[in-house]
């Protein structure tokens, strides 16, 4: 079952990197509103300036606290590879989120109905659209799923 959830994570990690494999690059297709104004803001706060108080922000921050070991690196890496770093980064955070959602359904529902929930998830477009960029919903279910994982015990088996 660990083999199958694997294989089903890296099948979409291909899904959501392939785009950003082709011959442009990362840069191939276009920057969402929501892409730059997290990696921006992240950006912002690595060089001090506070959101809230210096610049306008309405999402709570820990998107900024997620970009930052990479918006960090700015004083020594141009903006543009980073931000493509960051594209690669929410393709990774997906496949991590597949294989937690495939880990979180198998403890309830046993090792099948974990791949499945990981393969239809692995799949779905929406997912696989927002988990090439740097947005705050695959940094936001990553965050809860593990959470889920570690704070929700699994289900004591009471049958004979």
């Amino acid at each position: 079952a660990h083999w199958g959830l694997l294989v089903i994570a890296a099948g979409g990690l291909m899904l959501r990197a392939r785009p950003l494999l082709a011959a442009e690059g990362a840069w191939g297709h276009l920057v969402d509103y929501d892409e730059g104004v997290y990696f921006a803001a992240s950006a912002l706060l690595w060089n001090g300036t506070l959101p809230y108080r210096d610049f306008v922000f309405v999402h709570p921050p820990g998107i900024l606290y997620f970009l930052a070991p990479l918006t960090a690196l700015t004083e020594w890496v141009s903006p543009e590879r980073l931000f493509a770093c960051a594209r690669f980064l929410g393709a990774l955070v997906g496949a991590v989120n597949i294989a937690l959602l495939g880990r979180l359904i198998g403890r309830r529902y046993g090792w099948f109905g974990g791949l499945v929930a990981a393969a239809f998830y692995a799949a779905y477009p929406e997912a696989v659209w927002a988990e090439r960029g740097p947005f705050l919903e695959p940094a936001l279910n990553c965050a809860c799923r593990s959470s889920s994982l570690t704070l929700i015990p699994p289900p004591i088996n009471t049958s004979p």
